[in-house]
């Protein structure tokens, strides 16, 4: 009767522990995905932001007339805007 009981209360406390870090684990991959949307969120915005700042240097590049300016910002066009 003793060994009966004995494997119970272990079977009971590996399946707590179990339930435990499966709990945990949950919990980090909801903090994991909270994460994931953040950035994701943050490098769509950096993109978008670029993505103005070339329009912008291409539409003043077009605009001007001096040389200077259309050599730099052409140089610019090409080395960092796709």
């Amino acid at each position: 009767m003793s060994v009966t009981t004995n494997s119970a209360m272990v079977w009971k406390r590996v399946a707590d522990e179990n339930q435990h870090s499966a709990r945990l684990l949950a919990r980090v991959s909801i903090g994991l995905l909270f994460l994931m949307a953040i950035t994701g969120g943050y490098a769509y915005s950096v993109h978008k932001q670029y993505s103005e700042l070339c329009n912008t240097i291409r539409t003043e590049v077009s605009a001007s007339t001096a040389a200077n300016v259309q050599t730099m910002g052409q140089n610019i066009l090409v080395g960092f805007c796709s």
